[in-house]
C-alpha cells in the first residue's frame, strides 16, 4: 500500500473523552467512602495504640512513685503556703515516659516544654489523628486555643472510687455532680491537707481495674459526667455537661447513637478498647 493511501491516525472524540471522564468520576465516587472508612479505621487503631502507651506510662510512673498514680489535675503553691499558684495535669506527670525522657511543665508554671510545645511532634500525648481541636458545644462550634493550657484530646478519669482518708470528711467542693471525686485537687489554700480537693491513690486502690476507665477520648480537660446516663442522648458532645468525645471515631461528626462503638479508652489494667458512649459512661462512673 502506498504511503498516500494509509488512514490518518484517529484521536478521541469529545464524546468519548467525556464518557471516559464520567466513568472515572463514577469509580472515584464509589471508592471514596471506602477509602474514608479505611482511613477512619486506621486512625482509630493509631489512637488506641497511643492510649495503650499512655496506660503503660501510668504503670511506669507508679514504679517510680511507690505505687501511686498521678492526679488528673493538681493545683498547689510553691513555696508553701504563700508562693505562686502552680498547676500540673496527668500528662505532665507521665510525660517523661512517653516523651523521650523529657518532663513537661516540670515547675508547674506552664513554661515550655509543655503540652502545647509538643503538639506537632511525634508523641502519643497528641496521638489521635481524629482530634481536630474543635469543641462541639451546645448549638455552637468553638476552636480550642492552643497554648500552654491546651490539652491533647484525652482526659484522665476523675472518679477513682478509692477509699477516702479516715481522718477527714470531704466537703462539697470535692464532688462533681454530687459524686465523690478523688483524682483532682484544685485547692491552693491547703494543698497538702485533704480539706479542699482530691488525693493521690495507689494503683491498687483503683477498684475494678479491668472495667474502670483511666484515660479516654475527650473534648474537655475535665470529666464531669452525670451519675445517670443522659436521656435523651445529647446530639452534640458538650464541653460542660457530658464531655466525652463519643463522635471521635464515628462516621458522623454529630449524632452518633449511644450504643455505637465510636470512642477509644484505656482501662486501669492497661488494656484498651473502642467503646460506645453508654459503655464509656459506665466505665467512668459505675464499672460493673
Amino acid at each position: 500500500m502506498s504511503k498516500s493511501l494509509r488512514p490518518a491516525p484517529r484521536g478521541f472524540t469529545l464524546v468519548e473523552l467525556l464518557v471516559v471522564i464520567g466513568i472515572i468520576a463514577l469509580l472515584v465516587s464509589m471508592l471514596l467512602p471506602t477509602l474514608q472508612q479505611a482511613r477512619r479505621q486506621a486512625d482509630t487503631v493509631k489512637c488506641l495504640s497511643a492510649l495503650k502507651q499512655i496506660g503503660n506510662a501510668y504503670f511506669m510512673y507508679s514504679v517510680d512513685n511507690n505505687g501511686y498514680w498521678p492526679l488528673a489535675r493538681h493545683v498547689y503553691r510553691d513555696p508553701e503556703p504563700t508562693g505562686p499558684a502552680r498547676e500540673k495535669r496527668w500528662y505532665d506527670f507521665i510525660s517523661k515516659y512517653v516523651n523521650n525522657g523529657i518532663t513537661l511543665n516540670e515547675k508547674g508554671d506552664g513554661a515550655a516544654p509543655n503540652i502545647a510545645s509538643i503538639k506537632d511532634t511525634n508523641t502519643v500525648l497528641w496521638g489521635c489523628p481524629e482530634w481536630n481541636r474543635v469543641y462541639y458545644g451546645t448549638g455552637s462550634l468553638s476552636t480550642l486555643t492552643i497554648n500552654s493550657g491546651s490539652f491533647p484530646g484525652y482526659t484522665m478519669n476523675l472518679y477513682t472510687f478509692a477509699p477516702m482518708p479516715v481522718d477527714t470528711t470531704p466537703p462539697l467542693s470535692t464532688q462533681v455532680n454530687g459524686y465523690q471525686v478523688w483524682a483532682t485537687r484544685t485547692s491552693t489554700a491547703r494543698p497538702f491537707k485533704n480539706a479542699d480537693g482530691g488525693w493521690y491513690f495507689k494503683q491498687s486502690q483503683w477498684k475494678q481495674a479491668g472495667h474502670r476507665a483511666l484515660v479516654f477520648d475527650n473534648i474537655h480537660p475535665n470529666c464531669s459526667v452525670g451519675a445517670v446516663f443522659p436521656v435523651p442522648f445529647p446530639a452534640l458532645p458538650s464541653g460542660t455537661t457530658f464531655t466525652i468525645d463519643f463522635n471521635r471515631h464515628s462516621k458522623y461528626k454529630v449524632g452518633t447513637k449511644a450504643n455505637v462503638k465510636s470512642m477509644n479508652m484505656v482501662f486501669c489494667d492497661g488494656h484498651g478498647e473502642t467503646v460506645s458512649a453508654e459503655e464509656a459512661h459506665t466505665a467512668i462512673r459505675n464499672p460493673r
